[in-house]
């Protein structure tokens, strides 16, 4: 008999897409960082990288829906760094 349990599932299911390496920078709340540390710790199969795509999806999605379409292609890239002031 195995002990292991099955892997994470967070999020509906989505088809597989090819994943690249992104670098996004983002500060956060100290505690809503371990809180999703734990999760993840007690979860077999889910990653950070797994839990944070799941719920930028599902924020997406309520954005979207929200709004009633999606957002459309912006037309130039997004700044990156500390606003200048």
């Amino acid at each position: 008999m195995s002990n292991k349990q099955p892997r994470a599932k967070i999020g509906p299911s989505t088809p597989l897409q090819k994943k690249e390496r992104q670098n996004l920078t983002v500060q956060i709340d100290r505690k809503l960082i371990e809180r999703a540390r734990d999760a993840v710790y007690h979860t077999p199969g889910l990653t950070i990288a797994g839990l944070v795509q799941s719920a930028l999806e599902d924020a997406l999605r309520e954005l979207e829906n929200n709004r009633g379409t999606p957002y459309p292609e912006r037309p130039a890239a997004i700044r990156v760094g500390r606003p200048v002031r």
